[in-house]
């Protein structure tokens, strides 16, 4: 088999949530952008309209970027100048909002992945950054695993969208002139979002199946309860190496 290569959704998969709260992250932008425009409570009270119409947006797999969307909304809305939004902003911003962690169990097995030189990326629905996004992965150590994220703030488009996973794979076999998308391994934790999307791409797509839920499509995933189910079965897919476990 030519070399692998393995594309990770981020958050559920490679990062478990322990708390999100968009209100934390919205009071550093009101601090430091709106706080002499509009009270915070008039900014929290505009921010859950801007919620729904992202919900709206992201039912067409459109993203709706915080930096590029999100704040030139606020902005009009309250009457401040409109300006770019830094990535040091935008850390800050997400920071206040995500508390993650990252499972010992998928540091394992990500280890493994890069002890065997498997390429590895990032490919994320989420309205920040991609630099934003790696300094996410920073800050858990996870960010050296990772050759590049992909993030659908970037591109403008979100999973299950064929077209953000093919932009993802060409750069992939760009970069990788010994791999070729048989040789793709994509896990994910969401139906709608990852078994959905890398089976409609192509790829040979591991869906972290973790409340056992049903494919009710009857997609052709490998389904898995963890992270270091889904590295056992890819390495029993493997000639060139043993596992490292």
């Amino acid at each position: 088999m030519k070399t692998p290569v393995i594309i990770f959704d981020l958050f559920g998969t490679v990062l478990d949530d322990v708390d999100v709260d968009f209100n934390r992250g919205l009071k550093i932008l009101w601090e430091n952008h709106f706080k002499d425009a509009c009270t915070f409570e008039e900014m929290q009270d505009y921010g859950q309209k801007l919620l729904v119409k992202m919900r709206e947006v992201q039912k067409d797999n459109r993203e709706f970027s915080f930096a590029k969307d999100e704040v030139p909304l606020y902005c009009k809305k309250f009457g401040v100048p409109l300006f770019d939004v830094s990535f040091e902003e935008e850390w800050a911003f997400a920071e206040a909002v995500n508390v993650e962690k990252l499972r010992p169990e998928t540091k394992v097995a990500l280890d493994s992945f890069m002890a065997a030189g498997i390429p590895m990326y990032i490919l994320s629905n989420c309205i920040l950054r991609s630099d934003s996004i790696i300094r996410l992965l920073k800050k858990y150590g996870a960010d050296s695993y990772f050759s590049k994220v992909f993030s659908s703030a970037d591109f403008g488009k979100r999973k299950p969208s064929v077209d953000f996973f093919n932009f993802a794979i060409d750069y992939v076999l760009k970069k990788n002139p010994g791999c070729t998308k048989e040789n793709i391994f994509y896990i994910g934790d969401s139906y709608k979002y990852d078994a959905v999307g890398g089976t409609s791409a192509g790829l040979k797509t591991f869906w972290l199946n973790k409340s056992g839920a049903e494919n009710i499509a009857k997609l052709p995933v490998v389904e898995v309860k963890t992270i270091t189910e889904a590295a056992e079965k890819i390495y029993n897919t493997l000639t060139f190496i043993a596992p490292l476990y």
